[in-house]
């Protein structure tokens, strides 16, 4: 379980700096209130819950099957799986979950302090 951990955090750290540079920057973007750590990390609970619940097997993987579970707009819900399979093996992990969610990225912003909201690269 702990491996697992580690590549979760490592996978989504990936997933999320990649996502953060993506992103688009400019005049046009209005700066929000930034996140707690608190609320950070009560974020990324509620969406490994969320992985968890819908993770029927348990093995850290969801199928397509178990993605779409009681979601009533099947269509949507295909797509939504399609962009969130990153590497296409046809199963979504918990990294590639969590960095499908924009929320995720906020909260990861959030929890390492690394320019949080403002749209830039942090410096090393």
């Amino acid at each position: 379980m702990r491996r697992f951990s580690y590549l979760l955090v490592i996978v989504l750290v990936t997933c999320m700096t990649a996502a953060a540079d993506a992103a688009p920057k400019g005049k046009g973007n209005k700066q929000k209130k930034r996140m707690s750590v608190e609320e950070a990390n009560a974020i990324f609970q509620r969406l490994d819950d969320e992985f968890k619940r819908m993770d029927k097997n348990g093995d850290g993987q969801l199928t397509p099957a178990e993605f779409k579970a009681g979601k009533t707009d099947e269509k949507a819900a295909e797509e939504e799986f399609k962009k969130a399979d990153k590497d296409g093996n046809g199963t979504v992990s918990a990294g590639e979950y969590l960095a499908s969610k924009p929320e995720a990225l906020a909260a990861y912003k959030a929890r390492s302090g690394k320019n949080a909201g403002k749209g830039k690269k942090a410096r090393n």
